[in-house]
C-alpha cells in the first residue's frame, strides 16, 4: 500500500468512502437515500456532451441525502482539507439553498459525519 506523502492531503474520495460507508452501517433504514452524484469525471469531449445532454451539471455538490427534514434533503460537497470551491460549484451551491435545500462544503469524514448526524436529530 502507498502511503500519502503528506497525512493532512487524505483525498476527497477516501472521506467520501468512508462516510458513506459509515451511513450505511450507521442508518440501514435510509440505505440508499445517500447518493453520489458522478461529477468531475475525467471524460472525453463526446462523452462529456453526451452527459451534460442526459442531464449532469457541470458544479453540482458531490453526495445528495434524499430526505427531508427541517429542509427537503441535504447536499454535501467533500472537500479536501484546505480544498476551494471552483468553477461552477458556488453557483450551484447558491440555487440549490434558494430551494430550501441544506447544503455544507465538508472538509473531512468528521465534518460530514457531524452534519448527517446533526441533520437527522
Amino acid at each position: 500500500m502507498r502511503r500519502n506523502a503528506n497525512p493532512q492531503k487524505i483525498p476527497e474520495s477516501h472521506h467520501q468512502k468512508n462516510l458513506v460507508a459509515w451511513f450505511s452501517w450507521k442508518y440501514p433504514e435510509f440505505d440508499k437515500l445517500l447518493v453520489h452524484v458522478p461529477n468531475g469525471q475525467n471524460v472525453g469531449e463526446r462523452k462529456g456532451k453526451q452527459l451534460k445532454d442526459l442531464g449532469l451539471v457541470k458544479g453540482f455538490p458531490d453526495l445528495v441525502l434524499f430526505l427531508p427534514r427541517s429542509h427537503p434533503g441535504l447536499i454535501i460537497e467533500m472537500k479536501t482539507k484546505g480544498g476551494r470551491l471552483h468553477g461552477e460549484q458556488p453557483k450551484v451551491i447558491e440555487k440549490l439553498k434558494e430551494q430550501g435545500y441544506r447544503v455544507e462544503v465538508c472538509y473531512s469524514f468528521d465534518e460530514a459525519r457531524s452534519v448527517i448526524k446533526d441533520y437527522l436529530v
